[in-house]
Order: C-alpha cells, then sequence, then structure tokens
C-alpha cells in the first residue's frame, strides 16, 4: 500500500509549553499541518 503524502509528527517545547503536531505535504501539493496535543505548565500544574 502506497502513502498518498508526506506527512510526520514533530514534537514543539519552550519552556512550559509542549506541543505535538503533524506536518507536511500531500502530492498534490496541498500542506497538511495541526495539533495533536497542545500542553501548558502553569504553577506546576497541567
Amino acid at each position: 500500500m502506497q502513502s498518498n503524502s508526506q506527512i510526520e509528527a514533530q514534537t514543539v517545547f519552550d519552556r512550559d509549553h509542549y506541543q505535538f503536531v503533524y506536518v507536511g505535504w500531500w502530492r498534490n501539493g496541498d500542506r497538511d499541518y495541526g495539533y495533536l496535543l497542545h500542553l501548558d505548565v502553569k504553577d506546576g500544574k497541567i
């Protein structure tokens, strides 16, 4: 089975902000991007 896209999952973090996103391109040239998970730590709590 062949994939129609080249999309990958990436982690992004900066101090108390954490994101798990997917990003890539479909074969027709359209861009795909979105959040799977976004966490903020405030006062030691998620």
